[in-house]
This record gives C-alpha cells, structure tokens and sequence, in this order.
C-alpha cells in the first residue's frame, strides 16, 4: 500500500523573508525546515518525534524565535525556539492540551497561550492568555475575516479580483483550537470559485500564491476559469526520512 504523502504548513514572518514549513508525517514524525522566501531556499530539517500542533505555532516578525506547542507521550509543552531549530531556548511544561503555543504581536513580543505550569523566564513573553484574547496571526498577515454561522471565513485578495478564501470553525472555550476545513479561489465578478480540499496550506505572499499539495510546496496563479496556471513545485517534501538531530 502506498504511503500518503506527508502533511505541510507554513510559518511566514511579517517583517522578513524567512519561513518556517512544517511537515508530517510518517506517523508521529514532525519537521521543521528554514525557507528564504526572497529566494526559495531551503534549509536542514529538524525533526521531532511529537504531535506538534500547527495551529498553535507561530514566528517572530523578525523570522528570529518561533513558538510550538508539542504532545510527546503524554506529556505536553511549549518551547521558544531560534528558528527553524526544534532545541528550546525556553521551554514551558503544559498542564493539558486545552492550552499551549503562542502568538506574536505585531511588534515581536510573545503571548503564550494558557496553562504554562511555571514562571515565563523571557522578557519578551507577555502574560498568559487564551486564543479568544489573542489575534489570528492571518489577520496580522494581511487577511480579513467574517465570522456567521459558527464558522471564520478569511479573505485575502489576488491580482485580477480573484480572491484566496479559508474557512475554519469558530473555536470553543473547551478547545481554543480552530479546525481547519479548506481552502477555494474566488472571483466576486463572475462569481467562479474553484474549491481545494487537498490544500493543507495556502497563501499569498509578495504577489504570489503559494500552497501545499500533495507533499510539496506550489507557487501559481489563478486563470479566469478559477484553475490554476504557471504551475511550479518548489519544493518536494515527499521523499524526506526521519533524521533527529539537535
């Protein structure tokens, strides 16, 4: 039988070029891998044996520090890590999994998400708070939200009216987690949208729309029949094994 091919997510810096692009897979393997958008160049990975939760990871607006909440047996935790490395610069015992990760503000300091067991020992490290305290990082990178219905939909736009939607459930007080449902292209004038459920991740950066597909990482435009044209793969994840290292 064949392997599915590994899940990818993105980090991107505001204030810089550098990225993070996480990847899953096989099993309870997770990745961590330097990407120079100005370039394209990628870096080592690092890899974690964890269930590292991307949706409570985010980067410095510098592409400095970012933060990642892990589960690793049964014990949770944060750490503040030099990007893209996985070795903690401050690491934060979590009490459960309703908590964990953080969020940087516009200006580079960094909130921690709940439940830290003990004392934030970096300065740059705002008081604990939930995920309904602290701002999407989507709406920091551009996007625009309108929550109906129980559901986030997130908008941001492309060259020629096109429109690059996400949607996500609105997270409850028990999970603080957003679940992630997909990804579609949208032109307002012609109403054509052009859904993508295999789409783990997708953005527009720098005039450019990027996604993650199949175990690699795309960049592209949309063409007036909602499809995509000036297809390139970036980057192959797919082959990649697990080699730990600090």
């Amino acid at each position: 039988m064949t392997a599915p091919p590994p899940r990818l997510f993105v980090l991107t810096a505001t204030g810089s070029d550098a990225a993070i692009v996480l990847r899953r897979g096989p099993a309870d393997w997770v990745a961590a891998i330097g990407w120079d958008r100005a370039t394209d160049r990628f870096g080592d990975a690092h890899w974690l044996k964890a269930r590292l939760y991307e949706n409570r990871a985010d980067i410095s607006p510098d592409g400095r520090w970012w933060v990642y909440f892990a589960l690793k047996g049964l014990r949770p935790y944060t750490v503040v890590a030099e990007t893209p490395r996985l070795t903690a610069s401050v690491f934060l015992p979590q009490c459960g999994t309703y908590g964990g990760g953080g969020r940087f503000d516009a200006s580079g300091r960094l909130r921690i998400l709940n439940d830290a067991l003990d004392p934030v020992p970096w300065p740059p490290i705002l008081p604990p708070r939930t995920m309904d305290d602290v701002p999407d990082p989507l709406l920091l990178r551009g996007w625009s939200e309108e929550r109906r219905g129980g559901y986030s939909y997130f908008s941001k736009r492309f060259k020629g009216d096109w429109w690059l939607q996400r949607s996500c459930q609105i997270p409850s007080r028990a999970s603080k987690v957003a679940d992630r449902l997909g990804y579609r292209l949208y032109h307002p004038k012609t109403e054509t949208a052009g859904p993508r459920p295999f789409w783990g991740w997708a953005d527009i950066l720098d005039g450019r729309l990027f996604y993650a597909a199949e175990g690699c990482l795309w960049s592209a435009r949309p063409h007036g029949d909602g499809k995509e044209v000036d297809v390139r793969c970036i980057k192959d994840f797919s082959q990649m094994r697990p080699d730990p290292r600090p």
